[in-house]
């Protein structure tokens, strides 16, 4: 004879499993939060990407001050501040790199001015460019193929 202890104890062991139904549920919620956090994900993951690019533009604009410092000239291409050890190898090299997040060049230098872009590639989503100047201003943007703006930190 089972007594009303027995009888509840066997239900609880019965009940043990989750039914398909409450699996479903929180599949679909999982799926819901997962839909809704990726796209977070990856606009912070881009803009990790312009904050380094304009970080490695801001080693550039240290670079060129102290390449015009010594000539009152501006380097013209990275290769000539790579020769003298301003900035590393890997900046040049981006431009030969088409796994490259960002391809750094400088476009224009001078006597009194220049420009430095990073130019976004190796990506069916995300375009544009930052570039910075003499004065040391970081401009531009990225754009994704959706509308998100990113810009460079000031």
């Amino acid at each position: 004879m089972r007594t009303t202890l027995d009888r509840a104890a066997g239900r609880r062991r019965e009940r043990a499993a989750f039914t398909l139904v409450e699996l479903s549920i929180v599949l679909i919620i999982v799926g819901v939060m997962a839909s809704m956090a990726i796209p977070l994900y990856t606009k912070a993951l881009e803009q990790a990407r312009v904050d380094a690019a304009a970080t490695k533009l801001q080693g550039v604009w240290s670079a060129q001050r102290i390449y015009w410092l010594d000539r009152r000239v501006f380097a013209s291409s990275l290769a000539e501040l790579q020769t003298l050890d301003l900035v590393d190898a890997s900046y040049a090299a981006t431009q030969s790199d088409p796994d490259a997040s960002f391809v750094y060049e400088v476009l224009n230098a001078g006597d009194g001015a220049f420009t430095a872009r990073a130019r976004r590639s190796d990506s069916e989503v995300w375009s544009g460019a930052i570039q910075i100047d003499q004065s040391g201003e970081l401009s531009g943007d990225i754009r994704h193929s959706n509308g998100t703006i990113l810009t460079p930190p000031e």
